[in-house]
């Protein structure tokens, strides 16, 4: 008697289709800004505490700065610290709006880098960031200050 064989079909999500889109133009830089607009728009596919959506929106946020587009740059890079938020990783979060004050700089926006700066130095004190991990993240916003 013969078996067939079992065959497993995955049915990609429409975030999982957008992300393989985007991958698929990294080699070709003059099309970064548009692999970014299909990271972000994979990320809104996502739930706002979904930890696939941090990655989407800070490979946005990368590949926007990269194509020089720093205020797209910005947005995406605190949409995915909002989402390391909900997703309580408080320490990527902390790391990825200090990313988001650096590029404000770039940007040119004198005074958002502060703002940006308090939220990951406010994320630094929660119960559940180490003394090391602290330490990162404060070294990051104050390179220059002894802890």
């Amino acid at each position: 008697m013969y078996e067939l064989p079992v065959v497993t079909v995955v049915a990609l999500s429409e975030a999982d289709e957008l992300h393989l889109e985007a991958v698929a133009l990294y080699e070709t830089p003059e099309r970064w800004t548009e692999a970014a607009r299909l990271h972000e728009q994979a990320a809104g596919e996502l739930a706002p505490k979904d930890a696939r959506a941090f990655a989407a929106y800070d490979r946005a946020a990368r590949l926007y700065f990269y194509a020089g587009d720093y205020a797209d740059a910005r947005r995406n890079m605190e949409r995915a610290a909002n989402v390391a938020v909900a997703t309580g990783d408080v320490v990527t979060a902390a790391h990825a709006y200090i990313d988001a004050a650096f590029i404000t700089l770039w940007e040119g926006r004198s005074g958002k880098e502060g703002e940006l700066t308090r939220r990951a130095e406010l994320l630094s004190g929660s119960d559940l960031v180490g003394g090391a991990e602290r330490d990162e993240i404060l070294v990051r916003i104050r390179p220059t200050q002894e802890l």
